[in-house]
């Protein structure tokens, strides 16, 4: 007997481990107890085909599950065992057809429910899924995973505020299990709740101080918080626990970003490089140091990659057509600044780049107040911060309108805070009164 709970333990025990972010099916019944069984049985055949899931033999499990099929028909524990099975290798289909089947033979099966719940969320039929979980948790209240994967199904449909409840659930059933506060605290960032998210992800790490992706999070949720030192701080620990995963390295660059220390952050994002050559955001922000290190060939040359990896991601555009205007090569940056508004329209910074060039450019050729004035309206009914307003005016004086010049650079001043951009605002202003557009 003391054989048999070591095997059902070890059982568990695997089930939890392939449970990692809830991206698998629950592999064992809970009302489902072991039992000895003949040899030739289809409970025997049954058992050989968890021996077989376990070591990830899935073909070979799927024999034997027919075979004890076979043998009894109304078997609707080989019919789960034999879905999840198909689960594991993809085949949501026949997966959602056996869970179905099992459903049919025991229609108070929880697990059966629930895993046909976990097919239906992988195939994104979010609502399908929440009413298998939701009937699986009717027959089992304290099905755990139920409430953790209807959480994270909630979470899909951006339905937050549900997610988070049944993760609180899950939590309340079992204060010890990783997944729902890992979980939960990615709602919480997604939701801007930063403090809520450190506190989740914190329990995690306690739980499970070896799982990487749990540094990650709270990593980024304290560079939301700008508590950068921090973030560097779990982004190094990622990368101890394993040195070979890229989006540590790219995180922390990002962080060194922040402190502006370029080298180190040029230095994380190459290493990022070096283990995805792929990763498309590693080359725009290494883009974007260089140029804060006003090495603008070398940035000029990353932006471009970026977009060869991405030809429909405007960010490089406008970053490379900023790169562009401090070179003086105009024609260059109106024409990425254009690429990037194309890409993304209601992108009110492009808008307020490609105005500012048309009001202030320091060559005449490329002036337009007209152009200025049209692309500065559009990003200012977008967002009328600060800079969009300083903008504007800048746009007005051009086109010789310093009446409302006047207006919008005394509302860009009351809006700031920054020394410097109240500075050169107060600049601009005194122009204006006289009569006089900018330039830079």
């Amino acid at each position: 007997m003391r054989r048999l709970k070591l095997q059902f333990i070890i059982v568990i025990m695997l089930c939890l481990l392939s449970h990692f972010f809830s991206q698998c099916y629950a592999s064992q019944n809970r009302r489902y107890k072991k039992v000895k069984s003949k040899k030739g049985s289809a409970k025997s055949y049954q058992r050989e085909g968890e021996i077989l899931v376990e070591k990830k033999d899935y073909d070979k499990a799927i024999k034997k599950f027919n075979i004890a099929i076979r043998l009894n028909p109304g078997f609707a524990e080989g019919y789960n065992r034999r879905g999840y099975t198909w689960g594991q290798k993809k085949e949501y289909d026949k997966a959602i057809k056996d869970f179905t089947k099992a459903i049919e033979l025991d229609p108070k099966y929880d697990n059966a429910y629930y895993n046909r719940g976990m097919a239906w969320r992988r195939k994104k039929e979010y609502d399908k899924a929440i009413k298998d979980f939701t009937k699986a948790l009717e027959l089992d209240p304290k099905h755990v995973e139920a409430y953790h994967n209807r959480g994270y199904t909630w979470k899909n449909k951006k339905e937050y505020d549900k997610a988070i409840k049944d993760y609180t659930k899950a939590i309340e059933l079992d204060p010890e299990y990783v997944w729902p506060y890992y979980n939960r605290g990615i709602v919480w960032s997604q939701i801007k709740e930063y403090s809520k998210a450190i506190k989740d992800f914190s329990k995690a790490i306690k739980i499970d101080p070896e799982y990487v992706k749990i540094y990650i999070h709270r990593g980024i949720a304290w560079s939301q918080k700008k508590e950068y030192d921090k973030a560097i701080k779990d982004f190094t620990k990622a990368i101890e626990l394993d040195p070979k995963y890229d989006s540590a390295y790219y995180n922390r660059g990002i962080a060194w970003g922040y402190k502006k220390e370029y080298d180190k952050a040029i230095k994380d994002f190459t290493k990022a490089i070096e283990l995805d050559p792929k990763h498309v955001e590693a080359y725009h922000n290494r883009g974007y140091s260089w140029k804060n290190k006003k090495e603008y060939d070398k940035a000029i040359k990353d932006y471009t990659k970026a977009i060869e990896l991405d030809p429909e991601y405007a960010w490089p555009y406008n970053n490379r057509g900023i790169v562009w205007k401090n070179k003086k090569e105009y024609d260059k940056a109106i024409k990425d600044y254009t690429k990037a508004l194309e890409l993304d329209p209601e992108s009110n910074k492009v808008l307020n780049n490609l105005a500012w060039l048309f009001a202030t450019c320091p060559n005449s050729n490329y002036r337009n107040g007209k152009e200025a004035e049209k692309y500065a309206l559009r990003a200012y009914k977008i967002n009328s911060n600060s800079i969009n307003s300083d903008t504007l005016s800048a746009a007005y004086a051009e086109v010789g309108d310093f009446k409302n010049a006047v207006k919008y650079q005394k509302e860009a001043i009351k809006k700031t805070k920054d020394k410097e951009q109240l500075k050169d605002y107060n600049s601009r202003l005194k122009l204006y009164k006289k009569g006089k557009p900018y330039q830079e």
